[in-house]
C-alpha cells in the first residue's frame, strides 16, 4: 500500500512532466505558427513546383507509368497544395507562373480575388486523363478549400474501381452579383478520350464558409439546374477552334450565357442556345428563327458603313423595342460590297420604329428606321467635334437591288428561255458557269417573277464593247423561296 507522501510525490512528478509537455507543445506550435508566417508566395509556390515536378517525373520514365509512385507522388502534392490553401490568405493574388507554365496544370482566378481552382492531370488515366481539383476561396480575412480528388490506383498499385470517376478541370472563372450573394460560374471541361470532349458551365456560391457547388440558378424545361454541358468529338469538327476549351462563353455586361450548338453532321452550328440572368435566375434566351422559310422578305436593309464587320453589330437588336442588343455570335449580311462599303440583309417587316432583318439564313434580328449618329473628332487642325451618320439603315426593294446586279442560277432545272413564257424555247449556256447581267425585273400578272437577263456568247465575264450577248428570261423567285444567287459590280444605294 502507497503511503500518502508516495502519492503526493507521485502527482507532483506527474504534474511537473505534463508542465513540460505542454511547454514543449506551446513551443513548437509557436514555432511552426511562426514559420508559417514567414512563408511568402514564393516560398510556397517553389515548393509546390518541385512536388509537382514529381508527377511530371514519371510521365516519360523509363518504364512508362508507375501507377503506384504516381499515387504516392500525387497524394504528397494534393496534401501540400491543400494545406497550403486553407492557411495563407496571400495565395488568392499568386499567379504561380512556374506551375502554370506546364500545360496540365490549369489555375484559374474570380474577377474579384476571392475563388481560385488549381487543376493537374494526375496522369493515372491514359488517354482518358484523370483530373484533380482544389478549390480556394476567401471569407472575410480567413481562406478555405475543398479537394475534388479521385485515385483510381493505391499506393501499393492496387485498381480502385469506386475512384474510377474522371473529373474535369477548369479553364475560366465568371462573377455574377445577384440576390445578395456571389455566384462563381466555372467553366470545366472533361475528356473522355482522344476525341471525345465535354464542356460545363457550373455555379458555385459560398454558404457560411462552405462551398455550395449545387446551387440551382438555370432555368430549363426540365426545371432548375446547377450546370449546363455541351459534348462534342473534337475530331468531328471540321472547323476545329484553336481554343476548343472556349466554346461556353458568358457574357458579363448582359449576363448571358451562350452554348453552342451542333449541325447533323456533328460540326459546330451558328444557332446558339442562349440563358440571360433575369434577376433570380438564368433563363432561356430564344432567338427568334424565321420558321416561314421566307428568302426573299419584302427587299432589303442597306447599311452604309465602310467600318462594318461581322462582329461590330453595336446598332442591331434581339428584340422590336430595341433594347437588348444582339448577342448571338457573329452576323453576317445576305450581301456586300467590301469596295463601297455597303452591307445588305433581307428585310422582313417595316415599321416606323424598326426593320425587322435575316441574319445567317434563319436568325431574325431588327434595327433602327432612323438615322444613328455618332459623336467623331474629326482631326483637320482644329479638334472641333461633329456629328456624322455611321451605320444609318435605310430600306430598298427588290428590283431596284436586281436592276443592277449579276446573278447565276442557283439549280439548272430554272432554264434561260428565249421569250417571256414557260413554254418558250430553251437557251443553252455552254459556258459552265452562269454569269448573267440582269437588264429587266418583271412580275407577270400570274404572280411569277421573271428576269430580263443577258450573258456573253463567247463566256467573256466583262460586258465589254463588241461583246456578242445573248438574252432570255429567268425565273428569279417562287412566292418566299430564292432561286437565284446574286453578286454585284456596279451597284449603288
Amino acid at each position: 500500500m502507497h503511503s500518502l507522501f508516495t502519492t503526493n510525490f507521485t502527482a507532483t512528478v506527474l504534474k511537473k512532466k505534463m508542465k513540460q509537455i505542454f511547454t514543449i507543445l506551446l513551443f513548437l506550435g509557436s514555432i511552426t505558427d511562426s514559420y508559417s508566417q514567414k512563408l511568402n508566395n514564393q516560398q510556397i509556390e517553389s515548393d509546390l513546383y518541385n512536388s509537382y515536378q514529381k508527377i511530371l517525373s514519371l510521365k516519360n520514365g523509363e518504364y512508362g507509368h508507375e501507377y503506384d509512385s504516381l499515387a504516392i507522388v500525387n497524394n504528397n502534392f494534393k496534401d501540400k497544395i491543400e494545406k497550403y490553401t486553407s492557411t495563407f490568405p496571400t495565395m488568392m493574388s499568386s499567379k504561380f507562373d512556374s506551375l502554370r507554365k506546364d500545360f496540365n496544370m490549369r489555375i484559374v482566378d474570380s474577377e474579384d480575388q476571392l475563388m481560385k481552382i488549381y487543376s493537374w492531370d494526375t496522369r493515372m488515366g491514359g488517354s482518358r486523363p484523370f483530373f484533380a481539383n482544389i478549390f480556394q476561396y476567401k471569407v472575410g480575412t480567413k481562406v478555405f478549400s475543398k479537394v475534388a480528388y479521385n485515385q483510381p490506383y493505391s499506393p501499393n498499385g492496387d485498381y480502385n474501381y469506386k475512384n474510377f470517376e474522371n473529373l474535369p478541370f477548369y479553364s475560366q472563372i465568371f462573377t455574377l452579383e445577384a440576390n445578395n450573394k456571389i455566384y462563381y460560374l466555372g467553366i470545366n471541361n472533361t475528356i473522355y478520350s482522344r476525341k471525345e470532349v465535354s464542356q460545363s458551365l457550373r455555379i458555385f456560391t459560398i454558404d457560411e464558409n462552405h462551398l455550395n457547388d449545387s446551387i440551382a440558378l438555370i432555368k430549363t424545361e426540365n426545371g432548375f439546374v446547377n450546370t449546363i454541358d455541351f459534348n462534342f468529338n473534337f475530331f468531328n469538327l471540321s472547323d476545329r477552334p484553336e481554343r476548343p476549351f472556349r466554346l461556353i462563353k458568358y457574357d458579363s455586361k448582359q449576363k448571358i450565357i451562350s452554348i453552342p450548338t451542333l449541325d447533323i453532321k456533328g460540326n459546330l452550328s451558328d444557332n446558339l442556345i442562349r440563358y440571360k440572368f433575369t434577376g433570380q435566375y438564368f433563363e432561356l434566351l430564344e432567338t427568334p428563327k424565321n420558321n416561314e422559310t421566307n428568302e426573299v422578305g419584302i427587299g432589303f436593309v442597306a447599311r452604309k458603313n465602310p467600318e462594318f464587320t461581322s462582329t461590330n453589330n453595336d446598332h442591331i437588336f434581339s428584340d422590336s423595342k430595341l433594347t437588348e442588343k444582339w448577342n448571338s455570335g457573329e452576323v453576317f449580311p445576305f450581301l456586300e460590297q467590301p469596295k463601297s462599303g455597303i452591307y445588305h440583309f433581307i428585310c422582313l417587316e417595316k415599321t416606323d420604329n424598326y426593320y425587322k432583318i435575316l441574319l445567317n439564313k434563319t436568325d431574325i434580328a431588327y434595327v433602327p428606321t432612323s438615322e444613328i449618329t455618332e459623336v467623331y473628332k474629326e482631326d483637320h487642325g482644329s479638334g472641333k467635334t461633329v456629328d456624322r451618320p455611321d451605320g444609318s439603315y435605310y430600306f430598298t426593294t427588290w428590283d431596284s437591288v436586281l436592276s443592277a446586279a449579276e446573278v447565276s442560277r442557283l439549280t439548272q432545272d430554272n432554264p434561260i428561255l428565249r421569250d417571256l413564257n414557260d413554254q418558250s424555247q430553251i437557251i443553252e449556256n455552254n459556258c459552265g458557269y452562269d454569269f448573267l447581267f440582269v437588264n429587266e425585273v418583271y412580275q407577270a400578272k400570274n404572280g411569277a417573277y421573271w428576269l430580263k437577263i443577258s450573258f456573253s456568247a463567247e463566256c467573256e465575264e466583262p460586258q465589254e464593247e463588241g461583246t456578242k450577248m445573248v438574252e432570255g428570261w429567268i425565273k428569279w423567285r417562287i412566292e418566299n423561296k430564292l432561286l437565284i444567287a446574286i453578286s454585284f459590280l456596279n451597284l449603288q444605294c
